[in-house]
């Protein structure tokens, strides 16, 4: 059966995973434990790899009910399959104690530089072998400067 992405309220994906195993219904949740701090103590609780989303495998036309799922993942009422290989993926990363979430740039995006040596920056991403960059334009003078930056130092934005 093909996987498909399930958006659910941000953090409520493992309440909806535990009523889809109730189901019956195969699904990944891809979580990590992350240490956190409460009055002088510390805790280990599990949090979402992708806040508000779960994976679940699916037959054509089944229906899901869970609260606090939102929906199935698609284009209108069209569900879009997520190949296998995605989902290994996600596995294998999802299993690596290094692996952490990210927010998702593409190249072209305008974006703030809300952290770092840069913090206040407004700029365009792009990628130079692998390397998240921003771009700064002064359109008057068709001239750029780039710079590498860590992409948690970022944000989207609209350009300033």
């Amino acid at each position: 059966m093909p996987w498909y992405a399930l958006q659910t309220h941000t953090t409520f994906e493992e309440r909806v995973a535990a009523r889809l195993a109730l189901d019956g219904v195969e699904h990944y949740w891809p979580s990590r434990q992350v240490k956190i701090k409460h009055a002088r103590r510390q805790e280990t609780v599990l949090r979402a790899l992708f806040p508000g989303y779960l994976f679940a495998s699916l037959a054509d036309g089944h229906r899901l009910y869970a609260p606090h799922l939102i929906r199935v993942v698609g284009f209108g009422d069209h569900p879009v399959e997520i190949p296998d290989s995605e989902i290994n993926s996600v596995r294998i990363m999802a299993a690596s104690p290094a692996a952490e979430p990210c927010a998702f740039f593409t190249a072209g995006q305008p974006v703030y530089i809300r952290r770092g040596p840069l913090a206040g920056v407004y700029g365009v991403i792009t990628r130079v072998k692998g390397v998240d960059r921003v771009v700064v334009s002064c359109n008057l003078i068709a001239q750029s400067v780039s710079a590498e930056v860590d992409a948690d130092w970022l944000e989207l934005r609209k350009a300033a």
